[in-house]
């Protein structure tokens, strides 16, 4: 019966795609233990708001340019605790590389630049998909161009570069906090690069948003 009213609720959604029917579905799927409260915050988070009325309090929500501040810091921090760490930087690492496709559409970089980013990416990926096989030797060489405190970046080609550079830092960080602050810092990064286009902010949101409702 519990999951005929769900399926009911969903089939209602589908013909009426309101924030209203997706946040019914949402508190059915909590209600029957499908969804915990952790997983609502940290879709609310990302920019659900029918996660958000399904709470019924108030959430961080997410802004990369916050990332910049302490206050948004903490609240990236907390929530890839939520997320878990490999699932976090999966979802970082799309919204870099869609960084990185608008960087290059726009004609700030050469096509042939940005390709050259393609395996540390890659690497990323292997390395979220649980498939290393070597993937964190590999990004260790980058990752060691990026220090927390101090670094001079004059001989660092661009701010993608940078975010590269982070990005590897983020995964051979093998504590959680110092991993989540390497991944704010590429998201800022690539979000500079491409004159603070809001792609970025969308596709974290979005494959966050995913990965919380999954």
């Amino acid at each position: 019966m519990a999951d005929a009213r769900l399926r009911a609720l969903e089939r209602a959604l589908l013909s009426d795609c309101t924030v209203e029917a997706e946040a019914a579905v949402l508190a059915e799927r909590q209600r029957l233990g499908h969804l915990d409260r952790g997983r609502l915050v940290l879709a609310a988070y990302a920019g659900s708001e029918a996660a958000a009325r399904v709470l019924g309090s108030s959430v961080p929500t997410l802004d990369v340019a916050g990332l910049e501040t302490t206050q948004g810091l903490r609240a990236w921090t907390r929530m890839t605790h939520l997320a878990g760490r490999r699932e976090a930087l999966g979802c970082v690492a799309a919204a870099v590389e869609a960084g990185l496709e608008v960087y290059a559409a726009t004609g700030r970089a050469e096509a042939l630049f940005v390709a050259a980013h393609a395996p540390t990416l890659a690497e990323v990926r292997a390395h979220v998909e649980g498939d290393d096989r070597g993937a964190r030797d590999r990004l260790r060489a980058a990752a060691r161009l990026a220090s927390p405190i101090d670094v001079e970046w004059w001989w660092v080609p661009d701010r993608c570069a940078h975010a590269m550079v982070w990005l590897a830092r983020a995964v051979v960080e093998r504590e959680h906090d110092p991993s989540a602050l390497a991944a704010s810092r590429a998201l800022v990064e690539v979000w500079r690069a491409v004159g603070e286009d809001p792609v970025v902010d969308l596709v974290l949101g979005a494959t966050l948003c995913r990965l919380a409702l999954a």
